[in-house]
């Protein structure tokens, strides 16, 4: 309940001071005397209205109208000092509740504060005005019952049934989307039945795809392993041939030896030769010079003959360089396509079938 109420440079009122009884209170005067300035007194303390400086009075402004000293109501209840002040210093309120140390308060817009509400804790029911109607005598039994609620703050259950109705609709309606959207969902999912598979099958063809670039590096090295196989696939074929140059090559050299040791007796016989031929004069006195005669022509055959040979000789040579070189050629082929053979894998990791 309000104990007091003072008022200083607000509106009509310099400064006055009001005391209030316990219960209801009448204020009572002439027509403007400054009755509704102290309803309005409590309206500012309570909403924070008007912010402006329209409650300052009259003989409060200077000549440019700007407020020359403060302007205040303090509002005494119980246990609650609430003061309002417009000044240079301060725009706003200084509370002090029971026994706490006061404090205060900036009044910033025209909005009401809550520490300001709750503190008084009133509402237009507390207050009735000149030409107001008797306080619930002529109010319907609702009116009356929701005006009770308000003052017992049992207005809050109608607040929480109106609200719970309106989530209780709100709840259906979205159960209502929710089922429609479901069944439409069920239709989408029915025509997409696929999308497991193709899942699958997508996270196959990406395992498939992650191995291309081995594979393919694999497909390199393995292609030219195969052409090398082929070139010495290709080798093994002249491999029977070679072979079996191998025991003409033997009689070859068997043959060269016969040569040589021809030549090294034909150096002799040519020496031989030679030393007869100057001999030849004294010889062709004697009575063998005849026979000599046909020796020596059956020795210039024997010299033609082993010219021929010497040239089938060379020729031999030559070719029995070039099947040694094709015989080492051969052999070191062998030898890399064991080597590769050896890398080749027992199964083709193309194809899957064995090399």
């Amino acid at each position: 309940m309000i104990q007091t109420i003072h008022l200083r440079n607000f509106e009509s009122h310099k400064d006055s001071t009001f005391n209030f009884s316990p219960g209801v209170n009448i204020i009572t005067g002439q027509s403007n005397s400054g009755k509704s300035s102290i309803i309005r007194s409590i309206w500012w303390i309570k909403d924070n209205k008007p912010s402006g400086a329209s409650m300052v009075s009259f003989w409060n402004r200077g000549k440019s109208g700007k407020q020359v000293s403060k302007t205040f109501v303090s509002l005494d209840t119980e246990n609650t000092s609430i003061k309002r002040e417009k000044s240079d210093d301060l725009n706003g309120y200084s509370v002090k509740l029971g026994k706490e140390k006061g404090k205060r308060l900036e009044a910033i817009g025209q909005g009401q504060l809550d520490e300001i509400v709750k503190a008084l804790n009133f509402s237009d029911i507390n207050i009735q005005y000149q030409f107001d109607r008797p306080f619930l005598l002529d109010e319907s039994s609702s009116e009356v019952a929701r005006i009770f609620n308000r003052v017992i703050h049992l207005d809050i259950i109608d607040t929480v049934q109106a609200r719970a109705e309106l989530f209780r609709r709100q709840t259906n309606t979205t159960i209502n989307q929710t089922e429609e959207s479901i069944k439409k969902l069920e239709i989408d999912l029915e025509r997409f039945n696929w999308i497991e598979k193709a899942e699958k099958l997508q996270i196959s063809l990406d395992t498939v795809v992650k191995d291309i670039p081995a594979k393919e590096k694999y497909s390199d090295s393995l292609s030219e392993q195969i052409y090398h196989y082929k070139i010495f696939e290709k080798a093994a074929q002249k491999k029977d041939v070679l072979m079996s140059a191998l025991s003409f090559i033997e009689k070859i050299e068997a043959l060269y030896t016969e040569i040589m040791d021809t030549s090294v007796k034909r150096g002799k016989l040519t020496e031989s030769l030679n030393e007869f031929k100057e001999q030849e004069s004294i010889v062709k006195k004697s009575e063998i010079a005849k026979q000599a005669d046909s020796f020596i022509f059956s020795l210039d055959k024997i010299q033609d003959q082993l010219n021929e040979k010497e040239k089938n000789f060379k020729k031999i040579s030559e070719t029995i360089e070039n099947f040694k070189s094709e015989i080492y050629n051969m052999k070191e082929q062998n030898r890399k396509e064991e080597e590769y053979i050896k890398l080749l894998p027992k199964v083709c990791p193309l194809c899957g079938s064995k090399l």
